[in-house]
């Protein structure tokens, strides 16, 4: 068995494929007239890669009719890493009314750009014979009979393309090699969607109705791909030029900016109207990849303490804005002032932060001038440091008492703790093995002694006493019942790697398996083995279950319906290249109580 594989870690928030069946009443056959739609791209976090950047040449939906429909007017440029907990506008449009039966997305990996977790250097991307993957990879996903997406005359539909990534690769990290077999899932009008972004250049403002209409365009090209309006309310939160503004003085903000300023809107798609509803918005010199250098990463040990002018080191990326261009995972130092650097929080129009707030641990995005990895973010170079919500994953030391938890954290971000100098200037501001954490009135009643936990939150001001927290959360996770992706890879592709098949379980045969794992994200890797034979259950009477065969994906909602498509498929010779399920694991009878499953057939 080849042990250097680590798979990436699936989001138990995944996007159901088809479930919702349409997009407004439905009007008669609806094949006259255009409706509105809005495109966007998401994924899942995934643990072992830092950097997933392809060209999105076309999406493509085919008609109830058969009439082909294609959407995307110009290449756009995605880094799917980038996406984990929010999707991003790909393309607005108007596209004929009607039902929709099947789908399909095309990306290019001429110019792709992998980097694994830590790497500077540039992964191959194969495909699972092993063979170098160079150009355009196309895959279609057919909606359910029952579940086709209705695109109305009367109102906007919004369309969640996730390419999944989790469950589309396996990581090499001794061969810095990453094995790409597409998995797409799309929802339309999900009930509970992922926060969507979008960034453009300023068309206009119209300060009466709080609209502002951007173009969004190819971010290496800068070939427009359509304009779309962003709508902000009297409580939306701007940084405008690095001031924190609330409503209507933002709004005016934004209209004094030249036309063609870089804009950064967060909220969700009104589909009533194709409109960007937004909580929170950046405009001006202090939009990444805009005008300014910039530096994004977590802090991994600083200089001085409170209430001096600090030097950083952020272990992350860089965009140089004269060569418009991303560097990655690299350190940097980022020399900020405590009396003139401009200190602001993601989604906040808190202005009473300074560069106390910067702690170890944090999560920044830092503007200013850059040359080589220093950044100068002092008030001498407009320096502008956003701190960004940062995420601690560890082990639970016991329920949380008194509001406080205390966590054994492993990880931060994507890096391990040991990247993390916590004693500054010969003082320790952190203990790592017992990190305090505010939980404030968060539930977290499933957390108790060695439970793997995600905090997302904030790192304690500098300024906190040696008592206090050190960290202060906004959510709480309980990853013990989402945190294992089992995947079974065969090469070549196993006629015979399930010993049976049923409407209650999927029985694997691991003996001729190239590599046969359970990763539990960052508890770490397991291997399965032969004795007892692993088995998938399905966890839920409704899950997502896929095939993916010639290029085509197929989703059930049935694990029933699911089984019975694969044996009979199987039955007619398929063969099994890859097999992923996601769900709680119970390592003692090896077998995986799944919510979410797919297996690739040859």
């Amino acid at each position: 068995m080849i042990r250097p594989f680590f798979l990436c870690l699936l989001c138990f928030g995944f996007l159901i494929l088809g479930l919702s069946t349409g997009c407004g009443t439905l009007l008669g056959t609806g094949e006259e007239g255009y409706g509105d739609v809005t495109f966007v791209l998401t994924d899942a976090p995934c643990d072992e890669i830092d950097v997933f950047e392809v060209d999105v040449v076309q999406i493509t939906l085919v008609k109830f009719n058969g009439a082909v429909v294609t959407t995307l007017p110009a290449t756009q440029r995605v880094n799917f890493a980038d996406l984990t907990d929010m999707s991003e506008i790909l393309v607005g449009t108007s596209i004929p009314a009607g039902f929709y039966k099947r789908a399909s997305i095309a990306l290019d990996f001429s110019n792709a750009l992998v980097l694994l977790n830590g790497s500077t250097t540039p992964a191959a991307v194969v495909d699972e014979d092993g063979n170098p993957i160079t150009g355009i990879v196309n895959t279609s996903l057919e909606f359910g009979t029952s579940a086709r997406p209705y695109v109305s005359q009367t109102r906007s539909c919004l369309f969640v393309f996730d390419l999944d990534l989790n469950n589309s690769v396996t990581v090499d990290l001794t061969g810095n090699s990453v094995t790409f077999t597409p998995v797409i899932s799309c929802t339309v009008d999900p009930s509970d969607p992922n926060p969507i972004i979008s960034t453009g250049r300023l068309v206009s403002v119209d300060t009466e109705t709080g609209d502002i209409s951007l173009g969004i365009r190819n971010f290496i090209t800068g070939n427009l791909l359509c304009r779309y309006t962003v709508h902000t309310e009297g409580d939306t939160v701007f940084h405008v030029n690095g001031s924190a503004l609330t409503g209507s003085a933002g709004l005016e903000a934004v209209a004094a900016l030249s036309e063609g300023t870089r804009v950064f809107a967060h909220g969700v798609v009104d589909t009533s109207r194709a409109a960007l509803e937004a909580d929170f918005v950046v405009a001006g010199m202090y939009v990444p990849g805009g005008d300014m250098d910039c530096v994004e990463g977590l802090v991994v040990s600083r200089d001085v303490g409170a209430g001096a002018d600090p030097t950083l080191t952020v272990l992350g990326r860089c965009y140089d804005h004269t060569a418009q261009a991303w560097t990655f995972n690299q350190t940097f130092t980022v020399s900020a002032s405590f009396a003139d650097t401009t200190v602001l929080r993601w989604r906040s129009g808190d202005t009473a932060l300074s560069t106390d707030n910067l702690n170890v641990g944090q999560r920044i995005r830092a503007f200013g001038v850059l040359s080589g990895t220093s950044l100068d973010a002092s008030g001498v170079s407009q320096g502008v440091i956003r701190t960004l919500k940062t995420d601690i994953f560890g082990f639970a030391a016991g329920p949380v008492s008194g509001g406080t938890l205390t966590v054994d954290v492993r990880r931060i971000g994507l890096r391990p703790i040991a990247n993390f100098d916590f004693v500054v200037e010969s003082v320790s501001v952190a203990d790592p093995a017992a990190f305090l954490v505010d939980a404030g009135s968060l539930s977290a009643g499933t957390v108790t002694t060695g439970t793997p936990v995600r905090v997302r939150g904030y790192m304690a001001p500098l300024t906190a006493l040696s008592a206090e927290p050190d960290f202060s959360a906004l959510t709480i996770i309980d990853r013990s019942d989402v945190a294992s992706l089992l995947v079974v890879r065969y090469v070549p592709a196993d006629p015979a790697a399930f010993t049976s098949i049923s409407s209650e379980s999927l029985s694997i045969d691991v003996s001729g398996a190239t590599f046969a794992g359970v990763d539990q994200g960052f508890v770490g890797v397991i291997d399965l083995t032969a004795s007892p034979e692993p088995t998938i259950t399905p966890k839920f009477a409704i899950g997502l279950y896929h095939i993916i065969q010639d290029g085509t994906l197929t989703g059930f909602l049935s694990f029933e319906n699911f089984s019975a498509a694969l044996a009979e498929r199987t039955a007619a010779g398929a063969r099994v290249a890859r097999i992923a399920a996601l769900g709680g694991y119970d390592a003692g009878t090896q077998v995986l109580s799944a919510s979410i499953v797919s297996v690739s057939l040859k």
